[in-house]
């Protein structure tokens, strides 16, 4: 059996920029009840930034006042040729 590969991952956003977006009850994220998992405990970070690669979306303020929005961009790559036996 084979088949194209499929790889459904997980970004992250600094631990900083978090900080600034759940520290501000205009987003309501402060409301949340769950632990936070800092990057650095957080296993999914370290299987996603193993081996050099980078999984943090690079974030900027749309103007100096950061709640009006930010732009994030992060760069993907994907190889379609990849087939795999099962």
């Amino acid at each position: 059996m084979s088949g194209s590969v499929v790889h459904v991952g997980q970004l992250f956003f600094t631990d900083t920029w978090t900080n600034v977006i759940t520290g501000n009850s205009f987003y309501g994220y402060n409301q949340n009840t769950h632990t936070r998992v800092l990057n650095a405990q957080d296993p999914n970070y370290k299987q996603a930034t193993r081996n050099g690669y980078n999984a943090i979306i690079d974030v900027e303020s749309i103007e100096d006042d950061w709640p009006t929005g930010v732009i994030g961009a992060i760069t993907i790559p994907v190889d379609t040729t990849r087939t795999i036996s099962v």
